[in-house]
């Protein structure tokens, strides 16, 4: 059986918050993984309120 990867899952949220332009299939392309963890991980995880935290700061300055 293959070893699972070792994914920075902090840079793949930063990326995923900061650029609402990408979708999980981009991000998942670019750190070696399905689509399917990527939403799993963002679901568990809270990435869509945490865009919505990030961009009222953004909108703020």
């Amino acid at each position: 059986m293959a070893r699972p990867k070792k994914i920075n899952w902090a840079s793949t949220q930063s990326d995923y918050i900061q650029d609402t332009t990408l979708t999980h299939e981009d991000i998942a392309k670019k750190y070696g993984v399905s689509e399917n963890v990527v939403g799993q991980r963002a679901k568990a995880e809270g990435w869509i309120q945490c865009i919505e935290k990030y961009t009222k700061r953004l909108f703020k300055r």
